[in-house]
């Protein structure tokens, strides 16, 4: 991961030209320590990525999405948006014009 954009009331990881949207409540867990999104050293806890690689993991019950740093730390993405409204849970954008959207349910 390059960088970590924070966008008004969603957040974006960068990684090169990749980029992944996140629009739903996430969490940052390393070992035992989980940081939800809003909540004190959630940023930090992203910042701290910055520079590693990342891989998609099965996501777990009520979660749509998973990824798993090169550290072990793990970020999750709840399943159900804020709202009735929001149907996009995240999307990613990718080099080779990759686009792909998670929906709620």
């Amino acid at each position: 991961m390059s960088q970590v954009v924070f966008v008004h009331d969603y957040f974006q990881l960068v990684f090169q030209g990749e980029i992944l949207s996140v629009y739903n409540q996430a969490s940052v867990h390393r070992g035992s320590a989980v940081f939800a999104h809003g909540e004190p050293g959630f940023s930090d806890a992203l910042l701290q990525l910055i520079g590693q690689q990342a891989t998609a993991t099965p996501a777990q019950p009520g979660t749509m999405l998973a990824l798993r740093f090169t550290s072990g730390t793990e970020l999750r993405v709840q399943d159900g948006g804020a709202s009735p409204a929001q149907l996009e849970g995240f999307s990613f954008s990718g080099d080779a014009g990759t686009f792909m959207v998670g929906h709620n349910q």
